[in-house]
């Protein structure tokens, strides 16, 4: 499977948070699909299975985490003679909304995660594009690690572009472009308030690095985080403290 790109829906459309609306587009070249001195076609007919995750920090294939059912009913057509280009959506009922926070958790801080797949589909093949061949119930599986966004550590967030700034005492509020890179090849559609923490490391040769919370940065739903560096609106709440008042100053 190469060419992997894929959309994950988060928040918003359902009451409880259970559900999540994944979309994978994705290619599986031809030498892949050819068997020899065989044409086939063949269409696969729904998808209901189940997808598993690797515990962050963990390097051991026995602690994947079940995170819940997903079910689709697109269709998948394949041609032996060339390479499959298709997309796959859904929608992934969650087990516990503690199970799809540590998923996120996750995908937020780590350099990659590993999602795991196993479904049951009924299949129609054509031999030569004539002799039918029903296969029903047969089980796919397969697992893939993918890069996620690691905390933003090789590419921090940060602010451009002044819209407005408000001001009151110990306060100050002001509106800017948030540059945001995303190294993996998911699209990120947060449809909850982002909320991230604002803060100032100092760094000297003596004395270890030393972080003073400076305040909040708010992105306003949607957030959706293409591939590669995109830009949104951003609010950005600085609030004079007793810790950090000195770097404020």
């Amino acid at each position: 499977v190469s060419g992997l790109r894929a959309v994950l829906e988060l928040g918003a459309r359902d009451a409880d948070g259970l559900k999540v609306w994944p979309r994978v587009d994705f290619v599986v070249p031809v030498e892949v699909l050819a068997l020899p001195l065989l044409r086939y076609t063949a269409s696969v007919y729904g998808l209901h299975g189940e997808i598993s995750f690797l515990t962050p920090g963990s390097s051991n294939s026995s602690e994947l985490a079940h995170l819940g059912t997903f079910d689709s009913d697109d269709v998948i057509h394949i041609d032996s003679a060339g390479d499959l280009h298709t997309s796959v959506g859904g929608v992934l009922s969650v087990d516990r909304l503690e199970t799809l926070s540590q998923m996120v958790e996750g995908f937020v801080s780590k350099p990659n995660i590993t999602l795991s797949f196993k479904a049951k589909v009924d299949i129609v093949a054509r031999l030569w594009g004539v002799f039918p061949i029903p296969l029903y119930g047969i089980w796919i599986s397969k697992s893939l690690t993918i890069p996620a966004l690691d905390a933003f550590k090789d590419h921090p967030v940060s602010l451009n572009r002044l819209l407005s700034a408000d001001g009151s005492p110990g306060e100050l509020a002001v509106t800017a472009t948030a540059d945001i890179f995303n190294p993996t090849p998911i699209t990120v559609v947060m449809r909850n308030e982002c909320t991230m923490d604002l803060a100032f490391v100092e760094v000297d040769d003596v004395m270890a690095p030393l972080t003073r919370a400076l305040g909040t940065l708010r992105i306003a739903p949607p957030l959706t985080l293409t591939p590669g560096l995109s830009s949104h609106n951003a609010t950005a709440v600085v609030k004079q403290t007793s810790a950090n008042e000195g770097v404020l100053q």
